[in-house]
């Protein structure tokens, strides 16, 4: 749990430091001698035009989600069709470095285990990484998962950023980047779980991701 003495103020220093933090994760975003294609920027490219160019993708995004357009292009959302499914991609780009790949499945009727999936051999980043590190002000939004986080950022609640590795977890080099921020206001699924047992856990993650990056400074 961080103390108040380990913050300091926004300045010069400090979105160096942020900056530095963020590049020395996007370097290690794919590692060296991976066989087969890795994904690249012109990848997400593509997909990000098949999503717009995709009514049922695209539909998902806007109607079932609620994002604006602003908030696919901010962050280069995109469509792609693997395994029979269509998938939205969720990038994590840094520093024009493409650092890792999320993809949530479309078909309402797949199960469970082909929900969610994310391209082996990238390491985790922290969702958003780049705006957090460019941000200017005293607050910063943390949400439990990286639509939570595009949603918030589209209702005007930025910086906004996720954990990539699930609720609360916020490894040292991802808190480094949060230092700064005098308030972190953590959005988590805490009131509109279907049941008492998942209220019970979005409570314990919000909890969890308090205490990781500051009790004396989360709300």
């Amino acid at each position: 749990d961080y103390t108040p003495k380990s913050l300091t103020r926004m300045g010069g220093t400090s979105v160096q430091n942020r900056i530095k933090l963020a590049r020395s994760a996007a370097a290690q975003g794919v590692p060296a001698g991976r066989k087969g294609h890795v994904p690249t920027l012109a990848d997400v490219a593509r997909w990000h035009d098949q999503l717009l160019a995709y009514p049922h993708a695209l539909a998902y995004v806007t109607d079932t989600r609620g994002l604006s357009l602003d908030a696919i292009r901010h962050f280069k959302l995109g469509a792609l069709r693997k395994d029979g499914y269509d998938w939205l991609a969720i990038p994590t780009i840094v520093d024009d470095e493409l650092c890792m790949l999320k993809f949530r499945n479309l078909d309402p009727t797949a199960p469970p285990k082909m929900k969610w999936r994310r391209f082996a051999g990238m390491r985790s980043v922290m969702f958003g990484a780049q705006d957090v590190m460019e941000a200017c002000n005293d607050e910063v939004y943390v949400s439990e998962a990286e639509l939570d986080a595009i949603a918030a950022w589209d209702l005007g609640l930025r910086p906004s950023c996720a954990s990539s590795l699930g609720a609360g977890n916020f490894p040292e080099d991802w808190r480094e980047i949060l230092m700064p921020f005098q308030r972190v206001y953590v959005l988590y699924d805490q009131l509109d779980k279907p049941s008492a047992e998942d209220k019970q856990a979005g409570d314990a993650g919000a909890e969890q991701a308090a205490r990781a990056l500051g009790t004396f400074r989360s709300y």
